[in-house]
């Protein structure tokens, strides 16, 4: 079955939007998207500093290693939240990197 014209265009415009516009896996977006987010967590930082002063901190680490997630922190359930969110962030840019 084949689409009518207007449906074909539209279809060929819509790929030509998301392949050619907005092309995700180029270099400079993702090191600008990089450097944005370590700003962003840099801001973050010192906000914490300056306005909450003293107190105990939580924090955790989380990576790949291969295919293998690792992650330390001193609060355990910190450290599960971000094993958990970063294995499906990692599938759901498995699934992305796909449907390209």
């Amino acid at each position: 079955m084949q689409a009518s014209e207007p449906a074909r265009d539209c279809a060929l415009l819509g790929y030509y939007f998301f392949k050619k516009k907005i092309n995700l896996m180029d270099p400079e977006k993702i090191l600008f998207l990089g450097v944005l987010l370590l700003a962003l967590g840099l801001l973050l930082i010192i906000y914490s500093i300056i306005n909450l002063g003293e107190g105990k901190a939580k924090f955790a680490i989380v990576g790949f290693l291969g295919p293998i997630p690792f992650g330390f922190g001193n609060d355990r359930a910190l450290v599960i939240f971000l094993l958990i969110l970063s294995i499906v962030l990692f599938l759901a840019f498995l699934i992305f990197l796909k449907s390209f």
